[in-house]
């Protein structure tokens, strides 16, 4: 029995002292598929971004990985052409955790030098888990950056992001406490969280959230103030249709301009049944034509002597080509929103809801007839808009009460009480206004 508990013992050290070892030689087979997966989803959405691993010497309780990240094209807006990352890696029982540098990279080593006195704000630390996961951890300590002709105190901020070695489910949790600009500018924190799936290139599902609690700005006397910024988007993707839908919303408690003051803002835009094979088609074009454009940027940049520019026929030919691409998307069911704005003025309370809506397939070509025969609006759209606007904002304007088509019984609005309200709607083959018959014939 004492023999067998000795065996366990053994046993159980040689575990412990081999788990460093076994979890750096897991943790490596990770992060390699995981840039392979990151290289494919660039390739999948037509970037030529790329990920390469130059090295990596993984010891038996650490590890070193120097990273290389090549902006291909996007070196036009950027003017670097890599980005070289250095981790250096701990091994523990649940995977391998690291910090990252940017030390190998001259133009971050210089702006840190020249503009924060040499002091690296940034930190890097990432856990790849055994299981796959990774979860980044990136901070910002609070610095002064010191332009020509200010001193912009940003404040500290940090950013936690996961996703899986797939890189198909990805969550972002940040936090920033804002920035100064002496008395000119002020952002008083920041909060912004995600939750994103990747279903194919270009098509994604999830929500993300964002917050500024409040922006200040004054300039020769004049003051602005935007008090509890909120914002939302929701993107999602039904499968059994095929369709993409998108949402977002904005809103604020108030807002002031000098002396003017508006409160309770909010408005929500949204587009539904969109066609997820003609979005991947535009998406897809879209990304090839821009790319062709950074090329014909970057080779502006590089060949002075040649004075390359941007070939105008080729923009014109980039917009020919979005256009025929954007018309795929014209299909039945496709939906236009804007809904459930308000906002409280000092002249009284604004609300709307319009909703638009493709009742077939339609080519650009096919809404010429409408200026000729309108009697055709019903049978391409269905329509519904409810609009108030406080009177004491419009004035007696009578443009807005006086009907301005031969088929129309009522203007635009009607006065009700101290309001001008707007309702129309597309039933039964009819254009309604104000529950008025629009006569389109």
């Amino acid at each position: 029995m004492k023999k067998v508990g000795v065996a366990l013992v053994v046993l159980l050290i040689a575990a412990v002292l081999a788990a460093p070892y076994v979890s750096g030689m897991v943790a490596e087979r990770i992060v390699r598929q995981s840039v392979a997966n990151l290289n494919k989803l660039y390739s999948e959405a037509g970037q030529d971004v790329r990920a390469e691993i130059v090295q990596y010497q993984r010891g038996y309780a650490s590890s070193e990985i120097v990273w290389k990240v090549g902006l291909g094209r996007l070196q036009a807006l950027y003017g670097i052409g890599e980005v070289q990352l250095v981790e250096r890696a701990r091994h523990g029982f649940s995977g391998i955790t690291s910090t990252t540098s940017l030390e190998k990279n001259p133009w971050y080593g210089k702006f840190i030098q020249d503009k924060l006195g040499g002091k690296d704000p940034l930190h890097i630390t990432t856990h790849y888990g055994l299981g796959g996961k990774i979860t980044s951890t990136l901070a910002v300590d609070a610095f002064v950056l010191q332009t020509a002709t200010e001193a912009v105190s940003v404040k500290p901020g940090k950013l936690v992001a996961s996703c899986d070695k797939e890189f198909k489910h990805f969550l972002a949790d940040a936090s920033w406490a804002g920035l100064a600009v002496a008395e000119k500018v002020s952002v008083e924190g920041m909060s912004l969280k995600s939750d994103l799936t990747l279903i194919s290139p270009y098509v994604w599902d999830g929500t993300i959230t964002f917050a500024v609690p409040n922006i200040r700005a004054a300039k020769e006397g004049e003051r602005m103030e935007l008090v509890n910024l909120k914002a939302g988007y929701a993107l999602r993707f039904n499968k059994e249709q095929n369709v993409l839908s998108g949402m977002v919303d904005y809103g604020f408690d108030r807002l002031e301009v000098g002396p003017k003051k508006i409160e309770n803002g909010f408005v929500r835009f949204g587009v539904n049944g969109v066609n997820a094979n003609a979005y991947k088609e535009f998406m897809t074009g879209y990304t090839q034509a821009m790319g062709a454009v950074l090329g014909d940027v970057a080779a502006a940049r590089t060949d002075e002597a040649a004075g390359t520019k941007i070939d105008e026929k080729k923009m014109t030919m980039v917009g020919l080509q979005m256009m025929a691409a954007s018309e795929k998307l014209l299909t039945k069911g496709l939906e236009i929103r804007i809904g459930d704005l308000r906002v409280r003025l000092p002249e009284g309370e604004v609300k709307a809801d319009v909703t638009l809506r493709l009742n077939k397939d339609m080519t650009f070509l096919q809404f010429i007839p409408l200026a000729q025969q309108p009697a055709l609006l019903t049978d391409i759209f269905s329509l519904k808009s409810n609009i108030s606007l406080p009177q004491q904002l419009v004035g007696d304007n009578a443009m807005l009460l006086t009907p301005f088509y031969p088929g129309m019984r009522t203007g635009l609005f009607v006065k009700n009480g101290t309001s001008f309200v707007h309702k129309s709607e597309t039933k039964d083959g009819k254009l309604l206004l104000n529950e008025q018959e629009v006569m389109l014939r």
